[in-house]
């Protein structure tokens, strides 16, 4: 049984798998036949990521898109791995053990006759409509163990367990531990099981019913008595406050903790089937309470989790000129040694709908998966600055990556391929290099309910993109762990309480952003100043400003400056700098200019052209949606 490990130690992730480094750059697709693994593995890439699916329904059922294998669970305590099997092989062709290996993607939703036979066990709305099963669920998490235990024992027997470098769990909406919805306006979980550990978090959370009671200004005799709030409470919040009712606030605690303690189950009864010998990790961490991933602390605890995995988020509709933030901790992973992956499925020229490009898949009546956003740049040259964001936004982040060829044949030309081919070729040349970030955006996951989603992280996120600075994101949960000497500035958001640990980060002339907090500058020391959208308060050796909404890019860039942060632009283009690489993505046409912390030449990472630089600056021009990705050269 081969022998891996992941691991961030303020570098780029490291991945080892029988003693020997494997770069943490992988390949991955919804369906084989149509995938160019063999093109990836000529290209340098050693990682390929396979689908392969417990239950036998899509992986959305908001959309009705059809499942894209069939599943090996086919009745209680009977398997049948042939699909899997037939994709694996897709996989790996002729390639030996060491040549590649493979992360399977274990989508663990469960199949209808495990539904049918178990109707008390899965997710309700507040009409009593199912949805799946739900994450309390200890028959599923019983059940579940087995079928994985079953998955083992195929990949042993059939031995492609050689190949085999670890598992990705997968569970929820598209796969991304996100629950399940038929409708935008479906509200779960209002099943028995859920309600039981609703009352359990309670508890656990209170201690006495009376103690319930004084914090919700309740009258409950006893926990046994408190329900699942209705979902308008869940909706809605009292008119000009920022307040959310205790009774919601605590149930959108529970709901990601429920889905984290789900996730952090199915990691440890994994690694206890593969021996503790294989890295183990899963989709996870997406700011924002509707997702549910809101206890992100209680995963990076986890010993049995080695990493987490997003795609870009979708704000901007990943139009080009734009950043595509990653709406994660993922510095917050590095503190803890775990490593985030990005899920980098960038559209292009060769995109097509699932209707055309995997018919046996294709929803019927709908056309979710038909839509703009499935589609990419009309032409070439486009995408091709669009690979080169996807990896220099990676690197900047010090995450790992998987190219994400969802439906096949998205990246089948040679331009994109020798991009994708120099895109490892640069990661492994960062890949001892240290981070760049000198601003530190730490938010909190939680923040209370609702509003946290009014007030984006990915919206702030694109914003400092802009500024000109290199910054790291984590969680709130994480601030002791931080160093604030690391850091020239730091940027708060969605803090709703005040927070005591903040007060080391004042001084030696820092900047500290407070954005949608109710912590922040008092009243007294130093002198205030009112700015277009807050006001700041300057102190003799440090600065703290105050925002109710994102502030503008230049503001954020003002508050960089005072605090002695480096910029390496001041176009309002969207850069990316890590270690000897610094890369500007164009917002606009027109002149740009690229300054360094110290003198040096730069060295373009994709053309290996050398723009001419002056004494103090490099100056060149650029179109809207262009890439430029350089290698700094100090004399």
């Amino acid at each position: 049984m081969p022998v891996s490990e992941i691991r961030s130690d303020g570098k780029l992730p490291v991945l080892t798998v029988n003693g020997r480094e494997v770069a943490p750059c992988g390949y991955m697709s919804y369906q084989a036949e149509k995938a160019d693994y063999d093109g990836f593995v000529r290209a340098g890439y050693r990682l390929l990521f396979v689908p392969v699916y417990a239950g036998d329904r899509g992986i959305n059922p908001f959309s009705g898109i059809r499942p894209f294998y069939p599943g090996f669970w086919k009745a209680e305590d009977s398997y049948d791995f042939s699909a899997a099997e037939k994709v694996f092989k897709l996989a790996i062709g002729e390639f030996r053990p060491g040549e590649i290996w493979v992360i399977p993607r274990l989508m663990l939703e469960p199949p209808t006759f495990w539904e049918k036979a178990h109707p008390d066990e899965l997710c309700r709305d507040a009409a009593g409509a199912s949805v799946h099963q739900s994450y309390s669920s200890e028959v599923w998490l019983s059940d579940t163990f087995k079928a994985m235990c079953a998955f083992q024992d195929w990949l042993t027997k059939s031995g492609l367990d050689e190949y085999v470098a670890g598992w990705q769990l997968a569970c929820g909406w598209t796969e991304e531990f996100m629950r399940p919805m038929t409708h935008p306006m479906q509200l779960t979980d209002y099943s028995a099981p859920s309600l039981k550990a609703w009352r359990g978090f309670l508890k656990d959370r209170y201690g006495t019913i009376d103690a319930l009671n004084a914090a919700w200004r309740g009258s409950y005799a006893g926990f046994d008595e408190v329900s699942v709030p209705t979902p308008a409470l869940r909706l809605y919040v009292p008119d000009d406050s920022r307040e959310i009712p205790a009774p919601t606030r605590d149930y959108n605690r529970f709901r990601s903790v429920e889905t984290a303690n789900a996730l952090v189950r199915l990691a440890r009864e994994a690694k206890q089937i593969t021996g503790g010998q294989r890295i183990i990790g899963a989709f996870y961490g997406y700011a924002g309470t509707r997702f549910g991933h809101d206890a992100i602390d209680i995963v990076l605890r986890s010993s049995d989790i080695d990493f987490l995995a997003s795609p870009f988020a979708y704000d901007t509709g990943r139009a080009p000129g734009t950043d595509w933030a990653l709406q994660g901790a993922l510095g917050s992973c590095r503190l803890h040694g775990k490593v985030w992956f990005t899920e980098c499925d960038v559209r292009t020229h060769l995109s097509r709908p699932i209707s055309e490009a995997m018919p046996r898949a294709n929803p019927a009546g709908n056309t979710q998966y038909d839509g703009p956003i499935w589609l990419g740049p009309r032409d070439e040259e486009t995408a091709v600055h669009q690979l080169r964001k996807t990896v220099a936004k990676t690197i900047s982040c010090g995450a790992a990556m998987w190219w994400f060829d969802m439906w096949g044949g998205w990246f089948n030309t040679p331009a994109y391929m020798e991009c994708i081919r120099r895109s490892l070729k640069l990661y492994e040349q960062q890949s001892k290099q240290k981070t760049a970030a000198a601003v530190a955006l730490i938010y909190d996951t939680y923040a209370g309910g609702q509003y946290a989603d009014a007030c984006g992280i990915g919206q702030l996120t694109q914003k400092m993109a802009s500024s000109g600075a290199a910054f790291e994101q984590f969680a709130l949960s994480d601030l002791d762990l931080l160093d604030p000497d690391d850091f020239r500035a730091a940027v708060f958001m969605n803090i709703t309480s005040p927070i005591e640990r903040i007060k080391r980060w004042r001084g030696k002339g820092r900047s500290l952003v407070y954005v949608n907090c109710v912590c922040g500058f008092g009243e007294t020391g130093g002198y205030a100043a009112k700015l277009t959208e807050g006001s700041v308060r300057v102190h003799a050796d440090y600065q703290e400003y105050r925002f109710d909404a994102v502030p503008m890019t230049a503001v954020l860039r003002e508050a960089f400056l005072t605090a002695g942060a480096h910029i390496y632009a001041f176009t309002d283009d969207i850069i990316y700098a890590y270690g000897t690489m610094v890369a500007i993505h164009a917002a606009t046409d027109g002149e740009k200019r690229i300054y360094l912390p110290r003198r040096a030449a730069l060295e373009d990472a994709f053309t290996g052209e050398r723009p001419e630089p002056c004494e103090h600056f490099t100056d060149f021009s650029m179109k809207k949606g262009e890439t430029r990705v350089f290698t700094v050269l100090t004399e």
